[in-house]
């Protein structure tokens, strides 16, 4: 969402601490890069995902896994503390090869290939593939062979038996986790990189696809829910002599707080008026006449609420339900002089709804 710079200060936050809450998610998508020099080769609906080499010739053929995940289910502006990443080994190398997680910096899909008896050599990619050369088989392409990703290790496990592997979280491996969160454009998940020298060294873990569900990859995510807020952003205005509108927050907007509103002072006598809201604020400030200006967002318009002339409250009432925790909505109050036509409107409140 849009966020006008703010221009003044944090007006109120919640000061109890938020418990922390887990979740576990699986994988939304997964897939396997196996090198060609065509890009012809896929797995995405297969049942299991490759790294390392294989020993199909003198250097090996390599493989690498991707794996994304959507954090989506945990609400927006909450804080992530640890994440934990569980995938099965299902076969290969365990001589006590590190596995290393890479952040993708392009989105990549999976088709419906399925790749025959042990899935490491692949099958004929299929459309929307993800393959050593395409992002999504058969026009889109990675800017580099093998897949665009980051070169230093998000985390790393080292596997020296076949069954349940374990990435411990890392301080990077928050950070990725969070950003997906805040921006899920920016979710492209992670790459499975092993020993890339030399044969044997392939890996292959069980995919989401898997017909034993219990080996199905994980990831435990340890956050911290949104505390409520609300912001203040701009100035009220007025016409004519008469006082600026200022809106000031009544409570927080807690999740099940009944009397959350707002105190509305100022502006013309015996003006009728609206406490309009929105989904954020607007991103450039629109004139709502050469004074006075718009706050929030028109394009994410939800609703007005009337309100008596000033000073009068408004009530915002926030029913008990948890999927609205991390909501974010906008508020600002605009009234009219019948007599005189001036106009008067207030400060914006961007609120967040937590707990």
């Amino acid at each position: 969402m849009h966020r006008l710079a703010l221009t003044m200060s944090l007006a109120l936050a919640g000061t109890a601490a938020a418990q922390n809450r887990t979740v576990t998610v699986g994988s939304a998508k997964d897939n396997t890069l196996y090198f060609s020099n065509t890009g012809a080769l896929s797995n995405g609906a297969g049942t299991r995902m490759f790294c390392g080499n294989t020993g199909l010739i003198t250097n090996g053929e390599t493989r690498r896994g991707l794996i994304a995940f959507d954090p989506r289910s945990i609400p927006r502006h909450s804080t992530i503390v640890s994440v934990t990443l569980s995938m099965t080994m299902v076969q290969g190398n365990i001589t006590g090869q590190a596995v290393t997680l890479h952040r993708v910096s392009a989105d990549w899909g999976e088709g419906t290939s399925v790749a025959g008896s042990g899935e490491g050599g692949g099958a004929p990619a299929t459309a929307g593939d993800a393959t050593w050369l395409h992002t999504r088989f058969p026009n889109a392409m990675w800017q580099a062979a093998g897949g665009d990703f980051v070169a230093a290790a998000s985390g790393s496990t080292t596997v020296s038996a076949l069954g349940v592997q374990t990435w411990a979280s890392t301080p990077q491996m928050v950070a990725d986790v969070q950003a997906w969160l805040d921006n899920p454009t920016l979710n492209a998940g992670w790459m499975l990189r092993t020993v890339e020298t030399g044969q044997n060294t392939a890996m292959a873990f069980s995919t989401k696809e898997t017909l034993t569900p219990a080996d199905a990859p994980a990831l435990t995510i340890v956050y911290t829910p949104p505390v409520a807020s609300v912001t203040s952003s701009g100035t009220g205005c007025a016409q004519g002599g008469s006082s600026p509108l200022a809106m000031a927050a009544v409570g927080l907007p807690q999740v099940g707080n009944a009397n959350f509103g707002f105190n509305v002072t100022g502006g013309p006598a015996g003006g009728p008026g609206v406490v309009a809201a929105a989904l954020d604020l607007s991103p450039v400030p629109l004139p709502l006449n050469a004074s006075c200006f718009l706050y929030i967002n028109p394009l994410s318009f939800l609703l007005s609420l009337p309100a008596a002339p000033t000073p009068t409250l408004v009530t915002f009432p926030i029913p008990g339900n948890q999927g609205l925790l991390g909501l974010d909505l906008a508020l600002q109050a605009v009234y009219v002089n019948p007599t005189t036509l001036q106009l008067a409107s207030s400060n914006a409140a961007a609120i967040v709804v937590g707990t």
